[in-house]
């Protein structure tokens, strides 16, 4: 949220729903920010091209 990043947060529990809309109670400071833009490795987990293909010998592009 802090850098302008949409964010959402999944949970079944109540508790940790409570948990999760308290996101406003903190700030990160400069140096942390600068510090977790350095993880950066230009990657992406999340696309199925890396899994979906040879885990069912197909593929189809959802980004066209």
């Amino acid at each position: 949220m802090q850098r302008g990043t949409t964010i959402i947060p999944k949970t079944a529990k109540k508790e940790r729903l409570a948990e999760n809309m308290n996101l406003f109670d903190f700030y990160l400071t400069q140096e942390e920010m600068e510090g977790i833009d350095a993880l950066n490795k230009d990657k992406r987990f999340n696309d199925p091209g890396n899994y979906a293909e040879p885990a069912f010998k197909c593929f189809y592009p959802i980004y066209e």
